[in-house]
């Protein structure tokens, strides 16, 4: 397991928050995690500091979790190759990690996916960090 941040930073003046993250399962559904629930044995120990977007950019929300590559690859994923979603607002972002440790963003779904417009400035590989910015419409 690697210790990997995500860095959610707001655009504009939209609020947002991180309602969910979530994660495939082997029962075939995306299921939410927890501090203390990893319904996924790849992933685990999520924290979330500051799920409230604010515009100050000390302030952005961070997401770290302890990811295992070939753990998240023994799960089932979803249709589009996901095992990881963020969703902010009702507008979810779908991250397939591979075998390697790398990630790559395979769309955006959920009920309400125009809310947000979502740049990856840095998309890392497992064990480092990356940046996602939002931006509410």
């Amino acid at each position: 397991m690697a210790r990997t941040y995500f860095y959610f930073v707001r655009e504009g003046n939209v609020p947002l928050r991180l309602r969910d993250v979530m994660v495939y399962t082997n029962a075939d559904r995306w299921e939410p995690m927890s501090s203390s629930y990893a319904p996924n044995s790849g992933i685990s120990h999520l924290v979330v500091v500051n799920p409230d977007f604010d515009s100050a950019p000390e302030l952005k929300c961070v997401v770290e979790m302890d990811i295992d590559p070939v753990l998240v690859n023994e799960n089932k994923y979803a249709s589009d190759g996901a095992s990881l979603l963020f969703n902010v607002n009702g507008s979810s972002l779908h991250i397939n990690i591979h075998k390697n440790g790398s990630m790559d963003s395979t769309g955006i779904y959920g009920s309400d996916s125009h809310a947000v417009n979502w740049s990856i400035k840095q998309l890392g590989s497992v064990g480092t960090a990356s940046i996602i910015t939002c931006a509410g419409r």
